[in-house]
């Protein structure tokens, strides 16, 4: 049985029709495929900038905690060295006034050998212990031998009993008795 032109044509026609239609169903799956593919692959690539995004901010938040502590310790640091200069600057300031008012004390011979013996009888009272030696300069041998110390001083637990000593020359002793630099090196290497 033959065919006629038009049967044919009509058949060609089909075919065609079919593989047309094949075509753009594989087009269209292969298209959707891409489709996929893209959207897997733009997640992954934007999943991937989040977390180098984060990692990044992450960083930099922790550099500015970092440096903000290094702010604050810096600050309090000199907040503190403020504080102990003004301290030392006070206490400087008392003892410098304290030597004042010592060395003008030592013209006031009787306010002198009062705050002396005060002083004395503080000290053995806060040593409390039964023979203390007592060193002083030499013109001050008699502001501290007085008869308030020339007996036995009693307190609670005992008996104390100074016992006075000279210091040595002059020259080893300013005016308010402090040691002069050369010789408490001497003192102190001697031991």
């Amino acid at each position: 049985m033959a065919l006629s032109d038009e049967d044919v044509q009509k058949q060609i026609q089909h075919m065609m029709a079919f593989i047309d239609q094949e075509a753009k169903e594989k087009a269209e799956e292969i298209d959707a495929k891409a489709e996929e593919e893209f959207q897997i692959e733009k997640g992954r690539l934007v999943q991937q900038q989040r977390i180098k995004i984060s990692e990044f901010y992450t960083r930099k938040e922790k550099n500015l905690d970092l440096q903000k502590k290094i702010l604050q310790s810096n600050m309090l640091n000199q907040a503190r060295l403020k504080v102990l200069k003004c301290r030392e600057d006070h206490v400087q300031a008392a003892l410098d006034e304290a030597q004042e008012r010592l060395t003008e004390l030592t013209k006031n011979k009787a306010k002198y050998r009062q705050v002396l013996q005060g002083l004395i009888t503080q000290g053995l009272f806060q040593l409390l212990e039964p023979n203390v030696v007592v060193r002083c300069k030499e013109c001050d041998v008699s502001a501290c031998k007085v008869s308030d110390f020339q007996g036995k001083m009693t307190w609670g637990l005992g008996v104390i009993e100074p016992t006075f000593v000279l210091a040595a020359q002059s020259e080893e002793y300013d005016e308010l008795g402090r040691q002069s630099e050369r010789h408490a090196y001497a003192n102190e290497h001697d031991r």
